[in-house]
């Protein structure tokens, strides 16, 4: 936002135990919750008191603060969401979950590029190619399909070299670990 100068969204999808709220240390208000009795007559001035606005000018639409509450979203929730937010925001960011249930498909179903995050071990290498297969099957372009290494530079696990190999995809970015800081 601060460098693009553009009006970013980040969705949290992680509609169960979503931190993107607790990582960016923001305490929000409302969630996605307060959107679902309005989501097929939303306007934008509503929906702009349901985010959070970040120091950095990022707009938040937080999970909801319960993992009981994941339920009541359904993919028709989002599919009506998706369609109305890009006439309000220049860039949306989804933070899925990871699972292939009907919400998080319908998410990728209406994505342009999908940046995948894996570690380099054994089990997200492995998951990363099912993905990959998935995603070939639904017709998700292979080339709007962006991986990310995070943890790269980290001294246990798998090497990025051999990270590369395991995949049909180039890895695009590199991300180090974060250690303590995190």
């Amino acid at each position: 936002t601060q460098i693009s100068r553009k009006e970013v969204l980040l969705i949290d999808a992680d509609f169960y135990f979503g931190d993107a709220s607790l990582q960016l240390n923001i305490n929000p208000a409302r969630t996605i919750m307060d959107l679902l009795p309005h989501v097929q007559d939303l306007e934008e001035d509503y929906f702009k008191q349901i985010v959070t606005r970040h120091a950095s000018g990022l707009s938040v639409l937080s999970a909801p603060l319960r993992p009981e509450q994941a339920e009541r979203i359904h993919s028709e929730h989002l599919d009506s969401l998706l369609k109305r937010l890009p006439r309000y925001y220049d860039l949306i960011v989804v933070d899925c979950q990871p699972s292939y249930d009907e919400r998080m498909l319908r998410i990728l179903d209406n994505a342009e590029m999908i940046f995948l995050v894996l570690t380099p071990e054994v089990g997200p290498i492995r998951n990363t190619n099912y993905f990959l297969d998935l995603a070939s099957t639904l017709g998700y372009g292979i080339n709007n399909i962006f991986l990310i290494l995070n943890r790269a530079d980290s001294l246990v696990g798998v090497s990025p070299k051999d990270v590369e190999r395991s995949l049909p995809k180039a890895v695009m970015f590199e991300i180090a670990s974060g250690g303590r800081l995190v």
